[in-house]
């Protein structure tokens, strides 16, 4: 069977869902860059009330979208179930919160389920977002990536972001460092894919 993809903006219901994705995806991701205590600490359910909180906030310019994924070839007999759809991954948006760059955007947080990584759908996910913060007249954006996280900084360069800025993290008790990538014309990102 084949799956389809789809990118629509977050419903309240979809909480629970993107915290999963957002755990699973931080204990892939941040596996040996961050303490193995505090990966294994994370709650699904702390996430989901934050997640809840955050949509129930959400309007304008600030917007949360996931990417629902559907089997297809299902049979299309009269009584058969749909075909479940999942989310696997989802990105935030909205406007800059402040730092060490004058991006007047920002994206924060793309996180996609591992079994969905690597076949473009991160890429549609950017553009989708991008496309978004254009329509509310926001012309540039920061996205702020773990120092050590070189899957993001390849795929954010691979986007067309430029190294920005850097600036200290703690988590868990622990020094970091995030590194910002900006891009100062957004409508470059906006036609990275059709999507």
């Amino acid at each position: 069977m084949a799956v389809e993809y789809a990118i629509r903006p977050a419903r309240f219901e979809d909480a629970q869902a993107i915290a999963g994705v957002h755990v699973e995806a931080w204990r892939a991701t941040y596996a040996g860059l961050l303490p193995g205590e505090y990966l294994s600490g994370l709650s699904v359910r702390e996430r989901a009330r934050n997640r809840r909180t955050a949509l129930a906030d959400q309007e304008g310019v600030r917007q949360t979208f996931v990417i629902e994924a559907r089997q297809t070839g299902a049979s299309s007999r009269k009584g058969a179930k749909a075909a479940p759809v999942r989310i696997v991954g989802f990105g935030d948006c909205g406007p800059a919160r402040g730092g060490p760059t004058r991006s007047t955007g920002e994206f924060y947080a793309i996180y996609l389920a591992s079994d969905v990584q690597n076949i473009g759908l991160g890429r549609a996910l950017m553009a989708v977002m991008a496309r978004h913060l254009l329509r509310y007249g926001v012309q540039d954006a920061v996205v702020w990536a773990l120092g050590g996280n070189r899957q993001a900084h390849w795929f954010y360069e691979r986007l067309g972001g430029m190294a920005c800025g850097e600036r200290p993290l703690a988590i868990a008790g622990q020094s970091y460092s995030e590194v910002a990538y900006c891009w100062d014309d957004l409508t470059v990102l906006a036609s990275a894919v059709d999507a």
